[in-house]
């Protein structure tokens, strides 16, 4: 599980660096002080619920995008996605800002996004809580190669509410794996799926009329091959 990312919220330096799109509205959504929406503070931190910028496939390039972090399925009746909790007589909202690579293609919430709806976030670092000496401790992950400024997470995204993509609900979910070495070293048992620069466009722009699958599978498997270091921050 990955609960909590570090973005850029410079998003001509990001569109300029993955020769992306981007509309002067996305530029302004993370600049305003004023939003109602949850944008990162001056940590750069994004939790579930925060806006973070994506990057899309908009027709046939990329594009930086605001979604936000907590996937609403576009199937939802209302802006939450609930279940009716029978011991608790009550609804409950479902967290879906993860999306395990294992059962993607089963769970409601993904099956249709997978190899139609996938999204790549660019992010300068991710956050885990994991046990050490008996106590909880939240670490960071990053990586600290001059090859590249971003590690980039591959997800899902989707559109609920009027069919134009600027009005609406626009979210996503990251696809969590089975932990990295470096990740499973200091004790967590889940990893963002992070790829390579040079798959973004492949990742972006599954097709499944092709019958690809097996290649996008490729990419999960023979995923970022940069060493992640950590720190400890409690």
């Amino acid at each position: 599980m990955c609960y909590s990312i570090q973005t850029d919220k410079n998003i001509r330096e990001m569109a300029e660096y993955f020769e992306a799109n981007y509309s002067s509205r996305t530029e302004e959504f993370f600049l305003s002080q004023n939003s109602k929406a949850k944008i990162p503070g001056n940590d750069n931190r994004v939790f579930k619920n925060y806006y973070a910028p994506v990057i899309i496939n908009r027709k046939g390039k990329r594009e930086i995008v605001p979604l936000r972090y907590n996937l609403l399925p576009g199937f939802c009746e209302s802006d939450k996605y609930q279940f009716f909790n029978q011991q608790k007589k009550k609804y409950e909202e479902l967290n879906t800002y993860n999306a395990k690579i294992e059962n993607i293609e089963r769970a409601r919430a993904y099956e249709n996004l997978f190899m139609n709806h996938h999204c790549v976030i660019p992010i300068l670092s991710f956050f885990e809580w994991v046990k050490q000496d008996g106590k909880t401790k939240e670490v960071e992950f990053f990586s600290e190669s001059k090859k590249t400024k971003y590690l980039l997470a591959g997800g899902v995204w989707d559109h609920w509410g009027p069919k134009d993509l600027d009005e609406g609900i626009n979210s996503f979910a990251i696809i969590t794996t089975p932990p990295r070495v470096e990740v499973e070293k200091v004790g967590h048992h889940r990893s963002p799926l992070l790829l390579k620069e040079e798959s973004i466009d492949k990742w972006i722009r599954p097709d499944k009329n092709k019958n690809n699958k097996n290649e996008i599978y490729s990419l999960i498997e023979n995923n970022y091959d940069e060493v992640l270091e950590n720190r400890f921050l409690i």
